[in-house]
């Protein structure tokens, strides 16, 4: 049995070290054209330049990665205009044998903390609305927010998970010193219990991934499915407050809670 309790994970630096996050990435997003998901040179200036790349590795196998984060500095407008420095999680992978173990949850918290003790309180990603794994991590497992919902964000991709699918994705707003992430790091944050009187309950599909390889148009008709309602809500001014006990997203006005 794989043992994940004294998971190690090591913050990457340098070519030969990198290379431990590219594999997993291309193990997770096989290319259908024979490509990389990221170059060597890409990710060596992403390290170089600042950003948080790491890898996880578990005790019994401590060389052999089996989840990795790559992200990048960059900067977003505040309200009152100002620019503001944040780290973008670009890619977050857990290798298929050892998926649902917490790992991915595991590499995020460290990247939390790298952020804190470097002086970043906002992580931001992004990740396909329709995955609900995805969504139950993102909301529940780590206190992120959602700030935007992106339709098509990324054009044709030509991984085998994404390809032939459109590339719609939530850009998720980690505030990593608010009381929603410290709760969730303790892991005080649960499903909602009671759902405002004005709420927009969106449902997910059980899993996307598996129903786009047996039937790629029920998969797309989820997709613009649930783009419509999530649009419609956020034009009428519902912010993402949470998921329900079934993972659906819940949609009310901040003032209803």
């Amino acid at each position: 049995m794989t043992n994940v309790s004294q998971l190690i994970i090591r913050r990457l630096h340098g070519v030969d070290e990198l290379e431990d996050a590219r594999q997993v990435c291309d193990a997770v997003w096989p290319s259908t054209v024979g490509g990389t998901e990221i170059t060597q040179n890409l990710i060596t200036a992403m390290e170089h330049a600042g950003g948080y790349i790491a890898a996880a590795y578990l005790p019994e196998a401590p060389h052999k990665p089996v989840g990795a984060v790559v992200s990048f500095l960059g900067r977003h407008k505040e309200a009152d205009g100002q620019w503001h420095t944040h780290l973008h999680s670009h890619m977050t992978a857990v290798l298929e044998s050892v998926r649902d173990k917490s790992i991915g949850t595991a590499l995020k918290r460290d990247q939390r903390n790298w952020a804190i003790d470097n002086g970043i309180d906002t992580i931001t990603w992004t990740f396909d609305p329709i995955v609900r794994r995805n969504a139950r991590l993102n909301i529940i497992k780590l206190g992120a927010g959602v700030s935007e919902y992106l339709v098509n964000f990324y054009g044709a991709m030509q991984d085998q998970l994404n390809h032939g699918d459109e590339s719609d994705r939530m850009m998720a707003s980690w505030a990593v010193t608010s009381e929603r992430a410290r709760a969730a790091a303790a892991g005080k944050l649960t499903a909602l219990s009671e759902i405002p009187a004005n709420a927009r309950v969106i449902e997910l599909p059980e899993d996307i991934v598996a129903l786009r390889a047996t039937d790629m148009a029920s998969a797309r008709e989820w997709r613009v499915r649930v783009r419509e309602q999530v649009l419609e809500a956020m034009s009428d001014g519902l912010e993402l407050i949470g998921l329900d006990k079934h993972d659906s997203y819940v949609f009310a006005k901040r003032d209803s809670l």
